[in-house]
């Protein structure tokens, strides 16, 4: 037997105990990482943010609708914005924001044709971003736009915000012409972002940025959920905003038919007597030197220039920011009440410039 069998392992050995000891030392490193994970909340998985009560405040019939307006909400709605998980302690018990929708279906206080002698009057026009999803009433940019003039610069000003998440610059030009100029703004400004019509370069930033769906095993362990969002979710948000980019940049007949949009709104807000202006609300990723969409921004300024439209690029207020700072929730890159802030605080000097004295 002992010529059949020659080798024996002596599990005591030192080089075997070693064998041994490396395996079950890490697999306990893993464990304890994944407890600790768990424990402080990192890589937990999250759900989707929802909107309870949109698709009930939708105005259905096309006639009970502004003329070419896609989109309308039934006044007096509420829309809760409700989200997997509330890491900075804003939302409500249940992790939401109520929108509290006034008499023209948008967020404020309700609209008046006749104006406050002295008072000027300025018209926000835009979509989820001037709306503010996921923010509360108080601190979205109209609102805080509001409180800078007076606080910070001694003057009142009524701004009315008509912003409905899904609109794009057609739906907001429509409303203007057919609608909003009833209201007899002195200045309109349009919050516009890079996706905001559809066919401006077919971009669908904000509606379809989204983090990579976790892999099945992230759904159950901390620990692998970090660990793809750190590797896995960094490269697949590259590739999607380099093809955003290139196509963004390739559709050049498109931007044509969509700056030929705010050409037009300039020209009849103009001849109601107000002024109409563009503020450009960046894509908030990468806000540095290397932001992926500099040249498209040019592309609108450009434009603006050429036509005489005044244009506020926030972008530079945005540079060296934390981009997911930003965020009004880590699975949702809307902006959120520190952005609105940080916008509302760049717009009062530019707007100032615009209003007239005396009204």
């Amino acid at each position: 037997m002992a010529k059949l069998f020659p080798i024996s392992i002596n599990l005591a050995h030192p080089r075997w105990s070693r064998w041994w000891v490396a395996p079950i030392f890490a697999l306990g490193a893993l464990l304890s990482a994944e407890g600790v994970f768990r424990l402080i909340g990192i890589g937990q998985a999250s759900g989707t943010p929802t909107a309870h009560g949109f698709e009930a405040a939708l105005i259905r019939l096309p006639r009970n609708r502004v003329t070419g307006v896609s989109t309308q909400l039934h006044p007096g709605s509420e829309v809760h914005f409700v989200y997997p998980s509330n890491p900075r302690g804003y939302f409500g018990f249940h992790g939401e924001v109520t929108c509290v929708l006034n008499s023209e279906g948008f967020r404020g206080s309700d609209f008046c044709a006749e104006r406050t002698p002295g008072v000027p009057r300025v018209m926000i026009l835009g979509d989820a971003v001037a709306f503010g999803e996921g923010v509360h009433l108080e601190h979205t940019m109209g609102k805080q736009l509001e409180s800078v003039l007076e606080h910070h610069y001694g003057l009142a000003v009524e701004v009315y915000v008509c912003a409905v998440g899904p609109w794009n610059t057609e739906d907001e030009l429509n409303y203007l012409q057919f609608r909003g100029l009833e209201f007899n703004p002195d200045v309109v400004l349009m919050v516009t972002t890079l996706d905001d019509t559809r066919d401006l370069g077919e971009l669908q930033l904000w509606n379809e940025y989204r983090n990579p769906e976790n892999p099945g095993f992230g759904k159950w362990s901390s620990l692998a959920n970090c660990a793809h969002e750190v590797f896995d979710r960094r490269t697949q948000t590259r590739r999607f905003l380099e093809e955003s980019v290139m196509l963004g940049s390739s559709q050049a007949a498109r931007w044509e038919n969509s700056l030929s949009l705010l050409t037009h709104a300039k020209q009849i807000v103009q001849a109601s007597g107000g002024e109409f202006c563009v503020v450009l609300f960046p894509f908030l990723h990468n806000l540095s030197d290397s932001y992926p969409f500099h040249r498209l921004h040019e592309k609108l300024s450009t434009h603006c220039q050429n036509q005489g439209i005044g244009m506020l690029d926030l972008l530079p207020a945005f540079r060296g920011q934390e981009a997911t700072d930003l965020w009004v929730h880590p699975e949702d890159p809307a902006p959120n009440d520190v952005a609105h802030r940080l916008a509302a605080r760049t717009i009062a000097p530019f707007l100032l410039r615009r209003l007239p004295s005396g009204s």
